[in-house]
């Protein structure tokens, strides 16, 4: 069983003494057109994946449901699709859906909220799914999500899904942060492993109640082991979006929970600590572009752009920059 918090505690100290003197003391954000990927009539785009970088070409990846879809515009009912850009982002062109639903199983009703990793030199594409049958009312064991996992040798696919799947699913315990929903995942390489970030909702609670855990692996494909003896890392947000950060975890916290509309670090990867509170025009369910995913997998480096979804009616999705 992969347990890392004793391996950790040797390093946190010096990272933490590294990267203190570099952490942000504030966050703005502003927005752009993400070109054929804005306001359609009858689509709904939502929750991006990070961006990644191959080549010469950009890759996002996001939720995609058309009106006629029962749960139009959640997602619930969604598939995932992906779009490229040579223009870092600006300019979108759709090339079609990556990974569908399966005819049974935890993903035969929706697959929704995509990530990317890139790693042993194959590319690996998280996705939550819900069931056949699935109702979003009330608390029942077919409102539960999961998370799976598709594989492929280059960013355009063809995706295959792992035969094991899913790789992370709710807890049993009721009284867990994650026992009815585990969703929205964010992959990160570290010290040997991979680290799935992912946000939890425990059993007759509300989505305003939702906080982050994170599961490690030393394998893309898991097995995944929930940390920090399976309580949440961090105590807000809606949305999950980390990145590697001078050899530590950097979280933007979305507008859910006491902690909500922040900028956090955590030295360790799981003690996060709030660096700048009352962010203001902050993205929705955001991705980043990742240059740790791309072609500097040693970069722990500052961001500065993304792609986030706009709430309307249907969502939409746009560019964004963030100067820390």
């Amino acid at each position: 069983m992969i347990n890392v918090v004793a391996a950790l505690l040797v390093t946190a100290n010096a990272s933490l003494v590294s990267a203190s003197a570099q952490l942000p003391k504030t966050v703005t954000f502003t927005y752009q057109a993400a070109q054929n990927l804005g306001q359609e009539p009858g689509v709904c785009r939502r929750d991006p994946s990070d961006v990644i970088r191959a080549a010469d070409t950009y890759y996002v990846w996001y939720t995609k449901v058309v009106e006629s879809a029962p749960l139009y515009p959640s997602g619930y009912n969604g598939t995932v699709w992906y779009a490229t850009s040579t223009d870092e982002g600006h300019t979108w062109q759709e090339r079609g859906k990556a990974v569908g639903c399966s005819e049974t199983g935890f993903d035969s009703f929706g697959v929704f909220t995509p990530n990317i990793l890139t790693a042993e030199g194959r590319f690996f594409l998280y996705y939550t799914a819900v069931s056949k049958g699935f109702v979003n009312k009330g608390y029942t064991e077919i409102g539960k999500t999961a998370i799976g996992v598709a594989v492929a040798d280059h960013p355009d696919g063809p995706w295959t899904k792992y035969d094991g799947n899913p790789v992370l699913m709710t807890s049993e315990d009721h009284a867990r942060f994650d026992s009815y929903r585990v969703d929205d995942a964010c992959l990160i390489a570290r010290e040997g492993n991979y680290w799935l970030y992912y946000k939890g909702r425990p059993w007759e609670h509300t989505p305003r109640e939702t906080k982050m855990g994170v599961a490690v692996a030393d394998a893309p494909t898991g097995p995944f082991v929930k940390q920090n003896d399976g309580r949440p890392v961090q105590d807000s947000g809606h949305e999950v979006l980390v990145w590697p950060y001078h050899g530590g975890i950097m979280s933007l916290v979305s507008n859910t929970g006491p902690n909500g509309r922040t900028l956090q670090f955590a030295p360790d990867g799981l003690h996060f600590e709030v660096i700048v509170r009352d962010l203001k025009n902050q993205p929705n369910a955001p991705g980043i572009f990742r240059r740790d995913l791309s072609d500097e997998p040693d970069y722990d480096g500052p961001v500065s752009w993304g792609i986030s979804m706009m709430h309307s009616r249907p969502p939409y999705l746009v560019r964004y920059t963030c100067a820390f």
